[in-house]
This record gives structure tokens, C-alpha cells and sequence, in this order.
């Protein structure tokens, strides 16, 4: 059986291809700008060999619109769940079982206790995903206000130190900054606001990101119960 050559030269552009589409970076760019109620979220991609951005629907759109339909289908699914259960299993009183406060506020202690048992394993995953990926350029300026000047210059002094440190702690991670990053939130001190802009743009090899993913989730799902067995505990009985 005998193969034309124009057949091999696209079996050879496609093979080429497929080692760039690995090799080569591939660009993530995340827009969003507005308020709490109206924040416009873009997200769009650049693969390799591309000039342009393909936009990725599924993850653009108006945040606020969404939170307020999936707030409403989570009151109308709770109404409906309501209705079904018999009257004496009723109870006002929200418990953990229940969505109320005391619920989250028990899922939120559970959570907590969990990050903190983990915190080893999740920072060292987390500083080898940073490693991975190239911040090409960082823009977040907020503007807010609390209607209060005092509680609005300490909110923004806050923030905008916290964000310092942050970027600080970043940079000794390992993190590759191809722009010095801006990051900054400007008071407000007569109204009561908060807006948002955002223009992040990062770039990763799908080799590499690869790689490290599946070694960031072996690192989750193995180091924490093999820590939990080599602590050290005396068998020693203690005589009172």
C-alpha cells in the first residue's frame, strides 16, 4: 500500500501542530468591570499559532444578574421543598441541616479546620501552580467607600497594604511577573460605592501546566494522611 506524499506532509504539519499547541503558550486573558449588582465578566483564550482571542461564553457574562437568578432558584427550590415535607416536621428554627446561619456558619467552621489541617500541602501546590504560569499583566483598580471618611481611608489603607504583601509574598514564591502589577483601591468618601476594574492576562505551556496539575493533586490526595501517620506518639504507659 503506497501512501502519496501529500498525505505524510499533513500527517507531519498536523504532528507539528499538536507539539506547538503543547509547547507553546497559550494565553488566558479575564476582564471585568462594574459594580456589585451590574459586574461584567470577559474571559477569553489565545492559543498557540493565533492572533486573536476566542471568547469563552460560558464564563463571560453579567455576574450580578447570575447570582441574582441562582438566588432565586435556590429561594423557589427551598419554597417547593417546604411545601413537600409533612407539617409536624416543620421547624422555624433553622439548624445545621437547614440552610440558615447556623448551617453556614457550621460548613464554614468545617471548612476552616480543613484549610488549616491542609495548609502545608495547599500553599506547596499553590506555589507550583504559580511557578507554571506567567502573569503577563495585572491591572485591578477598585474604587469604594463606606459613606463614613474615617472607615473608608482605614478600608482602603487596609487593602491596598494587604495587596503589597501579597504581591511580596508572590514574588518570593516564585511567581514571573512580565509587568509590574497594578493593584490599588482609591477611596470614595462622600457616597457609599464600590467599583471594579480588572485586566488580567496570564500565559501557560499545556506540557507544563500538565505536569504540575497532576503532581499539585497527587500532592493533595497523598500528603496529607501519610503526614497524619509519621507523627511521633510514645506507647510509654505513665504511672500516676
Amino acid at each position: 500500500m503506497r501512501v502519496s506524499t501529500p498525505v505524510i506532509l499533513l500527517l507531519a504539519v498536523l504532528v507539528l501542530l499538536s507539539l506547538a499547541g503543547l509547547f507553546l503558550p497559550v494565553r488566558v486573558r479575564v476582564r471585568a468591570n462594574g459594580g456589585p449588582g451590574d459586574l461584567s465578566l470577559k474571559v477569553s483564550v489565545k492559543p498557540p499559532l493565533l492572533p486573536l482571542y476566542i471568547p469563552l461564553p460560558g464564563l463571560s457574562g453579567t455576574i450580578g444578574k447570575r447570582l441574582r437568578r441562582s438566588a432565586g432558584d435556590a429561594v423557589r427550590e427551598d419554597a417547593a421543598s417546604q411545601d413537600e415535607r409533612p407539617d409536624e416536621t416543620r421547624d422555624d428554627k433553622p439548624d445545621e441541616s437547614d440552610g440558615g446561619i447556623t448551617g453556614a456558619l457550621g460548613r464554614a467552621r468545617r471548612t476552616l479546620a480543613a484549610a488549616r489541617s491542609r495548609y502545608p500541602d495547599i500553599k506547596e501546590a499553590l506555589t507550583l501552580i504559580i511557578k507554571a504560569v506567567t502573569f503577563e499583566k495585572i491591572t485591578i483598580i477598585a474604587r469604594t467607600g463606606t459613606g463614613d471618611a474615617y472607615e473608608t481611608a482605614m478600608l482602603c489603607g487596609a487593602v491596598n497594604a494587604f495587596a503589597g504583601i501579597g504581591l511580596s509574598i508572590a514574588r518570593r514564591s516564585g511567581a514571573h511577573f512580565r509587568e509590574k502589577p497594578q493593584i490599588r483601591v482609591d477611596p470614595v468618601f462622600d457616597d457609599a460605592c464600590f467599583y471594579l476594574y480588572a485586566d488580567i492576562e496570564t500565559s501557560f505551556t499545556l506540557a507544563r501546566t500538565s505536569y504540575v496539575a497532576g503532581k499539585a493533586m497527587r500532592l493533595l490526595r497523598t500528603r496529607g494522611p501519610a503526614r497524619g501517620r509519621l507523627t511521633l506518639s510514645s506507647r510509654k504507659s505513665v504511672e500516676y
